[in-house]
């Protein structure tokens, strides 16, 4: 990953996890939200950023790839009333 992606997907984490920090809800529910978060916000647009935010959240990527689909799903049912 480039510097200039990485710094990115760093001043997305730190903004999201910030965020998220404190927040009392599920190990499950946080994570999702982090990664809605991330998803939201572009990350996945970055080559290298689930590697990066599977390390960053201590999880696989086979789970990241989980939580971006339901992420995606999520959010599309969101916009499509």
């Amino acid at each position: 990953m480039s510097d200039a992606g990485n710094s990115v997907l760093e001043s997305v984490y730190h903004t999201v996890m910030d965020k998220y920090l404190n927040v009392d809800i599920s190990s499950q529910q946080k994570k999702q939200k982090i990664i809605n978060e991330f998803y939201t916000e572009g990350a996945f647009l970055l080559k290298g950023s689930v590697c990066y935010i599977a390390e960053k959240l201590e999880m696989s990527e086979p789970t990241v790839y989980r939580y971006l689909a339901k992420a995606k799903q999520q959010l599309k049912v969101r916009s499509n009333p």
